[in-house]
């Protein structure tokens, strides 16, 4: 995995954690972390974007995907080949597992909504669910408010527009 300063073309640093594909990376909202996924491990790693440090390995029941970081900063979403989107809280010292979101398919991609009130998950399936998260993070479970077929192939990616629809 490689950082790079688009302005420059400066590489900021690099890691071969993964020793196999990194699938996904996303960015914290405030730029400050990094998620990244790999179909090696059954990890998401947390990285420091300044400085390239690992701050967190947050382990999972199976390959990453694409995981999210919530609106806030203080939450990621990390999907697997398992049919499970686990939550986390990265905002302390020390990562802290909340809850684990149940679908019957891989779970590709996570996307939560620009305002936090809703995470969406693609599955490798083709469906596509929608999340109440706020309740979810209630209750320590999750039901999905809608659960969408849209395709007949994989549904690789999700997103919210800047109205949260």
């Amino acid at each position: 995995m490689f950082v790079w300063d688009a302005n420059t073309g400066e590489l900021l640093w690099s890691h071969n954690e993964h020793n196999a594909l990194t699938i996904g990376i996303a960015f914290s909202p405030d730029s400050t972390r990094l998620i990244s996924g790999s179909w090696e491990n059954w990890v998401a790693l947390v990285w420091d974007v300044s400085s390239g440090e690992l701050l967190f390995e947050l382990p999972a029941d199976q390959d990453v995907f694409n995981p999210a970081f919530s609106p806030d900063n203080r939450l990621v979403a990390v999907p697997t080949r398992a049919g499970t989107t686990t939550i986390w809280d990265v905002s302390g010292a020390e990562p802290i597992k909340l809850f684990e979101l149940n679908s019957p398919a891989a779970v590709i991609s996570a996307a939560f909504s620009p305002n936090g009130d809703y995470l969406g998950t693609t599955h490798f399936d083709g469906t596509s669910a929608i999340w109440d998260f706020p309740a979810s993070l209630e209750t320590g479970s999750g039901q999905a408010l809608l659960n969408l077929k849209l395709h007949t192939n994989i549904a690789t990616s999700m997103d919210f527009s800047p109205d949260n629809r």
